[in-house]
């Protein structure tokens, strides 16, 4: 363990570790990493805040009648069984699944990390939903709102700053998967990190842990002070 620690510093090996001309390489695949995630992020992100209102049961579920309220069910019930499948299945899978798609790159592996986090951000913002106040939405109603204009008016400006909170968070956890979904799709720092250690370039990889590590404390401090700004 101690020889390969070393060899990860260049210890004992001809290529210098912080004089190595691959750190323009390290780079580029660190701007294709973050393209990545923050891709996946958006996605996962604006699909799931579109499918809240079907999914969380005290906006999909009205005191509606008949074949109308029979057709919310079924929606509600679909859109709910789809945010189970969706984080069900992990993203590695999912990336196996999209690159037969799409070709191997950057959108690749945002696809399979948007449709794994589209599940969990969407059950997260579900149960925030069901959890708010009801007396705007039964205010609404009695005004005779629909649903689109009691999810953007009534229950969005309560919730937001939650669901900001969620999203930031798994935009979190989106940065991390990006080197074991890059594996996979072809792409950024996991996909080289894998030809490297294949090849036994140890000190390439060291230099890749280090962007990497960069790259999750650089997001973590964004999500950290957004957070922070809308509390």
């Amino acid at each position: 363990m101690g020889e390969f620690a070393e060899s990860l510093v260049g210890a004992g090996s001809n290529s210098s570790f912080w004089g190595n001309g691959n750190w323009g390489d390290v780079l580029r695949l660190s701007v294709d990493t973050l393209a990545m995630s923050i891709l996946a992020f958006a996605i996962a992100g604006i699909v799931a805040m579109l499918l809240l209102p079907l999914a969380s049961s005290n906006l999909a579920l009205d005191r509606s009648f008949g074949r109308r309220r029979q057709l919310r069910f079924v929606s509600f019930a679909i859109t709910r069984a789809l945010f189970i499948f969706t984080r069900s299945v992990p993203e590695l899978l999912w990336a196996l699944i999209v690159v037969f798609v799409l070709s191997p790159g950057i959108l690749a592996g945002a696809v399979a990390l948007a449709i794994h986090n589209v599940g969990v951000i969407g059950r997260l913002g579900a149960d925030t939903v069901e959890d708010a106040t009801p007396a705007p939405i039964e205010a609404m109603r009695s005004t005779g709102a629909n649903t689109a204009q009691i999810y953007l008016l009534g229950i969005l400006p309560l919730v937001a700053r939650q669901l900001i909170t969620f999203q930031m968070y798994r935009w979190e956890v989106i940065i991390r998967t990006t080197a074991v979904v890059g594996f996979v799709a072809a792409s950024g720092l996991g996909y080289q990190m894998r030809l490297d250690l294949s090849f036994f370039r140890y000190t390439n990889v060291g230099q890749l842990l280090v962007a990497y590590l960069l790259i999750v404390w650089t997001v973590d401090i964004i999500s950290t002070l957004t957070r922070r700004s809308i509390k």
